[in-house]
């Protein structure tokens, strides 16, 4: 079953990362192969293929564990992130406490490309090879 997600913006996850509740918010990175060129400062890779997996999908639910907001992103947030959100969503059903699952809207390249320069936000990689 396939659950929709919220996208919000770069800047909104900006404020949110700078804000009073930073620590309640945390970021999924699930691109693959393409992980590189840097990440949003925060996040954690979890690459989209092992999402599908039960144990892997189970232990990335424990690890946002007392998060107010959980958001996810690929290259571009078209597939890979809005689909391991919907995964995520999905095994939260029925949870007590459930966090707000997003999508970042336009993914890493909408990130760097708005925050790239901001190293309080973002996080650089030697190996730059998306553009």
């Amino acid at each position: 079953m396939s659950f929709p997600v919220r996208y919000i913006s770069a800047a909104e996850l900006a404020a949110h990362l700078k804000g009073p509740d930073a620590s309640s918010t945390r970021v999924v990175d699930v691109r693959d192969d393409d992980f590189g060129g840097g990440c949003v400062r925060t996040a954690v890779n979890r690459p989209a293929h092992l999402l599908g997996e039960e144990a892997y999908l189970d232990r990335c639910v424990a690890e946002m564990a007392g998060a107010k907001r959980v958001v996810f992103h690929c290259m571009f947030s078209q597939q890979r992130g809005p689909v391991a959100a919907s995964l995520f969503a999905a095994k939260l059903q029925g949870g007590v406490e459930q966090p707000e699952v997003l999508v970042l809207s336009g993914g890493w390249r909408g990130w760097r490309r708005e925050f790239g320069d901001d190293l309080t936000l973002t996080q650089p990689l030697p190996e730059a090879t998306d553009e």
